[in-house]
């Protein structure tokens, strides 16, 4: 047993153990007739799993608002497969979105998962400079995913993750991988035996400007799909501007927000980053102070 509870699987989950003769079996499929496209077999995927943190309350703040509905549309159209081209860049990588909800998969070898380790924190970092903040799940496993379906074992293990254990706005990677998956990375931090994604490091985010051209391809299609002109990397994809930025956005919510179990999201993430800066303001600063002026 791990120590979520749950069971260990190397090559194939407890539940994948049974044959297609048994009685598990035997109770889905009546006859061959349900078989009309043929038999399938899983494959072995890196597989993300993530989501927006408080996207119904985002829809319901942005009520008939023409404006903050096109913000929502925004980030909807991001995850366009059209936007960012994930199946022609990557060989059998394939995505999955619907609504804020967003699979992404591709065959595992531990190159590509360093790889698809870095293009996750790449996506943290712009999304929460769009004052988006998602929370993942990353793991291998089993899956089917094409054009037109993804579903198996490891979509429901990456899910739980996000849903069940993440908690924050993060990535977090399962503790079960293959042996030559490495977690040696910077932007990799472990606490309390967990691990997951923190790009929010300058040496990270200035590593990035030298890998990453003016005008890039994503940038390109997204505004071509959504009409928003955005500025090019070159002139806002510092360290400072993009923390600042973050911190900006997390303030504004932090004195916005009455409900408590987002506070406490919004709380960890602002203290992590802070703490990354090597600042000494903290979350309770700004609730406490407005705490305090309710109170005069």
């Amino acid at each position: 047993m791990s120590r979520y509870g749950i069971p260990i699987w190397t090559t194939a989950p407890r539940w994948q153990a049974i044959s297609s003769s048994g009685t598990i079996g035997s109770r889905m499929i009546i006859n061959d007739s349900e078989l009309q496209f043929g038999e399938l077999a899983y494959e072995c995927r890196i597989v993300v799993f993530y989501d927006v943190l408080g996207w119904r309350s985002e829809i319901i703040d942005a009520g008939n608002d023409p404006r903050r509905i096109a913000r929502l549309a925004g980030l909807v159209r991001m995850f366009s497969p059209s936007v960012l081209n994930v199946t022609e860049k990557i060989e059998g990588a394939h995505f999955t979105a619907f609504s804020d909800n967003v699979v992404f998969s591709v065959p595992y070898n531990s190159d590509q998962f360093a790889a698809t380790l870095q293009s996750m924190a790449l996506t943290q970092i712009a999304l929460a400079s769009a004052g988006f903040w998602v929370r993942g799940g990353i793991t291998v496993g089993d899956l089917v995913h094409d054009a037109d379906i993804v579903f198996g074992p490891a979509l429901v293990r990456a899910h739980y993750l996000e849903s069940e254990r993440a908690k924050y706005s993060r990535f977090l990677i399962d503790p079960v991988l293959p042996p030559d998956a490495s977690l040696d990375e910077t932007f990799i931090t472990t606490t309390d035996g967990e691990s997951f994604l923190d790009p929010f490091y300058p040496s990270f985010i200035d590593g990035l400007r030298g890998r990453l051209p003016p005008m890039g391809e994503t940038h390109r299609n997204y505004e071509r799909a959504t009409g928003i002109k955005l500025q090019p990397l070159g002139q806002t994809f510092s360290s400072d501007y993009v923390l600042k930025l973050i911190i900006h956005r997390l303030t504004r919510e932090l004195m916005a927000s009455t409900n408590v179990a987002a506070l406490a999201k919004l709380a960890w993430l602002f203290d992590h980053i802070s703490a990354r800066r090597g600042s000494t303001m903290r979350a309770r600063h700004i609730i406490n102070n407005l705490i305090d002026l309710g109170n005069e």
